[in-house]
């Protein structure tokens, strides 16, 4: 006879398996079937592998021990024994080291021919800037540890390379850093060609020098399920956006983009149909996939633009967001060159600004409630210049927006206010120039 009962998570579906590890009952959409057997999640699946772990160790060490297992506890021991007076002899003979120069300090200034940057560091050192084009300047910091090079056409001047200070009683090494080359300039052989392409922006996803603000995004795909509730609620805490939309997304709902352009939103793209665009999902490598060339690329970025203008007469802001964050050099080289800045959210030490919101299966180990989703967005290292990734529709019982008053409040508590991302780029004199050149190439194209 078959034995079943009702659901534990859906109790009006009848249920005719039982977990394995806590043997309530499921449903056929409820089950997690692996090689072990039937479980309701992965935290069921867990405890399970370990107690099949802990009833494994306790037979090894409740029952007889042969002579193989007594063979290999007493080599084991031996062996640890040996590698901890390895490990004491080093340390007692260990030789310290003077710890190698801090990096230089850097300050930027901008002017009319690109930034100069001020070098700051132990006197004699070496630093090399290199620039977005791939071009280095070594320079050798002065006696009062300082150095300028004029004119860097540069987002970032990293790396700044240190290198042991020279001084005139100093003989350097041949094989240091730190010797200097006196082959004059003309006739050194010229520098490999960077493997960045010409003229891509470097990653944008926090801006370091935008002063106490933080960019509120959210990606648009398809569907626009209680987008207006959301809507709503930014307008109840005054905050303006930037919304990433796929065409599709504008050709379904036109009345939502334009509500959303009306009430001072700034809409950028995110191309038409969020297609993947590189390798990530197959080998964890951002390397562009062989179907897409440029001219897919601006095709369906085209698309999208052409959708926007349709539905408000007017064109998007300058910026891009590539589906799934699957972008690189190229991609973002060939999208500037058609008028769009490619902004990603943020991420640093282990952490992101990327919500997780579109997470649905509670039983995910990436589910976060509301209020988890906002405390996890508070505890990021450095929310001055971030970039938040929401998305615009859900389908959860409860918004993961929900909490959004709380984050807000928080925020402005320590005095950040939420902005749009051209707000956000205006503010820094690194992106500024990022963000003028592609305003100039979307105008020329698109205006």
């Amino acid at each position: 006879m078959l034995v079943t009962g009702n659901c534990t998570v859906h109790p009006s579906h009848e249920a005719q398996h039982r977990c394995r590890s806590c043997g309530c009952w499921l449903c056929d959409k409820c089950v997690r079937t692996t090689s072990q057997g039937i479980f309701c999640g992965r935290r069921c699946r867990r405890l399970f592998r370990l107690r099949s772990f802990g009833r494994s160790a306790r037979n090894i060490f409740t029952g007889p021990l042969e002579g193989p297992w007594v063979v290999g506890l007493v080599g084991g021991l031996v062996g640890l024994v040996v590698a901890g007076t390895g490990l004491l002899a080093a340390r007692l003979v260990e030789v310290s080291q003077p710890p190698p120069p801090p990096a230089p300090t850097f300050r930027l200034v901008e002017t009319g021919d690109g930034l100069d940057v001020t070098l700051e560091g132990s006197p004699g050192q070496l630093a090399t800037v290199i620039d977005t084009s791939g071009h280095s300047n070594t320079m050798t910091l002065d006696g009062d540890g300082k150095a300028l090079l004029t004119g860097a056409h540069t987002s970032t001047p990293a790396p700044i390379e240190p290198s042991p200070p020279v001084g005139p009683e100093q003989t350097p090494d041949p094989g240091s850093s730190a010797v200097l080359d006196e082959t004059p300039r003309s006739a050194r052989p010229p520098l490999p060609r960077p493997t960045t392409p010409p003229g891509a922006p470097p990653i944008l996803h926090l801006v370091t020098d935008s002063g106490p603000s933080i960019a509120i995004t959210f990606d648009g795909g398809a569907s626009s399920n209680r987008t207006a509730e959301l809507l709503d609620l930014l307008q109840t805490l005054e905050i303006k956006a930037t919304l990433f939309l796929t065409g599709q997304f504008i050709e379904k709902h036109p009345a939502l983009v334009r509500r959303a352009v009306l009430a001072g939103h700034e809409v950028g793209n995110h191309t038409f149909t969020h297609p993947h665009l590189t390798s990530w999902a197959q080998n964890r490598r951002h390397r562009t996939l062989p179907g897409i060339t440029k001219a897919v690329l601006l095709a369906e970025l085209e698309r999208s633009e052409r959708a926007f203008q349709k539905a408000t007469g007017r064109p998007m802001a300058p910026f891009w967001r590539a589906p799934f964050g699957e972008e690189n050099a190229t991609l973002r080289a060939w999208a500037l060159d058609a008028g769009y800045l490619h902004v990603r959210w943020s991420s640093l030490e282990g952490r992101s600004l990327d919500s997780l919101d579109w997470v649905e299966d509670e039983h995910s180990g990436l589910y976060r409630d509301s209020k988890r989703i906002m405390n996890t967005l508070l505890a990021f290292p450095r929310l001055e210049g971030g970039i938040v990734l929401m998305h615009l529709a859900t389908d959860r019982h409860e918004a993961p927006w929900a909490h959004l008053p709380q984050f807000v409040e928080a925020l402005r508590q320590r005095g950040i206010e939420p902005c749009k991302v051209t707000t956000l780029l205006r503010q820094s004199a690194i992106w500024k120039r990022w963000l003028k050149r592609a305003e100039e190439r979307h105008r020329k194209l698109w205006h």
